[in-house]
């Protein structure tokens, strides 16, 4: 499970790791992991603020 989010103008992915979810970016040739939820927050509404 792959996805989008945008957000200050990166495109940021995410991906399902057990129960927890890696949001995560790419510039140039490195990955930047940004944030490691639990995958039962509301990772949505606290990504969009």
């Amino acid at each position: 499970g792959y996805g989008q989010l945008t957000d200050d103008g990166k495109i940021y992915r995410y991906m399902p790791i057990e129960n927890y979810i890696a949001f995560y970016f790419i510039e140039q040739h490195t990955v930047n992991v940004a944030r490691i939820m639990n995958s039962k927050q509301n990772w949505a509404k606290l990504f969009n603020k």
